[in-house]
């Protein structure tokens, strides 16, 4: 590797033995082929993933934490260690496809007005979520927030949420996501790094508000491909998507989807209304979230009504868990002790 790297890949840990390894082994020849660095951080993992990497993967710089702080801070922390004028956030559970950093370096030595790229999740079926998201990002957030805007093909509103459907193959957004986000590492230096409110969630979609209001470019790059790195379990049948249903915090009763018992949909939730309170005022997240409450809870009352206790006892949780929000973080002004 030469002196200065022209690239360095930061990669945040949390529990990723099942993962971590078949990434790091798939990216090692591109990595020493462009001349890039690789630094993980890992966010207090209780699975032996330091020791792993430790063992397997002494080329990596590797930074351990004692307590999870979170993606936000973990990220801003690693991006301190980057020597590199460009950075490459990755997802620990998505290997990117056979090319992908050569591409994205090229290309953003190529733009340099470019502050963050992200590319495309190739999925085996039936069809890869946008990574660019189109929509006009006030109205996404309140129908995504009110239940009333969803992923799926063929939602009501779902061109007004961003699903703006197939990209072209490079293209400006408003915002983008995915398993991997490069960064122009002094521009992403200049805007101060992620928010550190945001444990996790969201903090790349205000990275990329507040670089085009700093006159940076976003865009999206089709030819920036990876594919997920799941481990070994049943899978959903064939054009079916599991439910994703927050959990208010507490236990669980039996009748809530094992999705709910993640703390991951709390965090989603929070980091929401922290986002839109930041960005659209006390005023619009309050609206937006008496809105989401009320409507859920209308669907509970419809569940219930037609004898569907599972769903009904979601929505419930649902509506529980938006309020909890609110009070847990001031109303989107503050971000809760951590970890959430």
């Amino acid at each position: 590797m030469p002196a200065t790297p022209a690239l360095s890949v930061l990669i945040v840990t949390r529990d990723s033995t099942a993962y971590i390894g078949r990434l790091l082994a798939g990216i090692r020849a591109e990595c020493r082929q462009i001349g890039a660095e690789v630094i993980v951080l890992d966010n207090a993992s209780s699975d032996g993933t330091p020791a792993l990497i430790e063992r397997d993967h002494d080329w990596v710089t590797l930074r351990c934490c004692l307590i999870n702080l979170g993606v936000s801070v973990a990220t801003n922390l690693a991006a301190r260690l980057a020597s590199a004028p460009v950075l490459l956030l990755l997802h620990p559970e998505a290997l990117p496809a056979p090319g992908s950093l050569h591409i994205g370096l090229t290309k953003m030595q190529a733009h340099p007005d470019v502050a963050v790229a992200g590319g495309c999740l190739v999925l085996p079926r039936p069809a890869r979520p946008p990574a660019r998201r189109t929509g006009t990002l006030r109205l996404a957030k309140a129908l995504a927030l009110a239940g009333l805007a969803t992923p799926r093909p063929g939602s009501l509103f779902g061109r007004f949420a961003g699903e703006g459907g197939e990209p072209g193959p490079q293209a400006d957004a408003p915002w983008v996501s995915g398993p991997l986000l490069f960064l122009h590492a002094g521009a992403f230096r200049a805007l101060g790094g992620f928010d550190e409110r945001f444990f996790q969630y969201y903090e790349d979609v205000d990275l990329c508000r507040r670089a085009r209001q700093a006159g940076w470019r976003v865009c999206h790059w089709r030819a920036l491909r990876a594919r997920p790195l799941a481990p070994k379990r049943a899978q959903p049948q064939q054009g079916t998507v599991p439910p994703q249903v927050p959990s208010p915090g507490g236990e669980p009763a039996s009748g809530v989807t094992p999705a709910a018992r993640s703390p991951l949909a709390r965090w989603h939730i929070r980091s929401r209304l922290l986002y839109f309170r930041k960005h659209h005022g006390w005023a619009a997240a309050w609206l937006v979230n008496r809105t989401a409450r009320a409507w859920h809870a209308l669907l509970a009352w419809h569940h219930r009504r037609r004898q569907r206790p599972a769903e009904a006892e979601e929505a419930h949780w649902l509506t529980a868990q938006l309020r909890h929000a609110w009070t847990d973080t001031l109303g989107g002004r503050v971000s809760p002790p951590r970890p959430w």
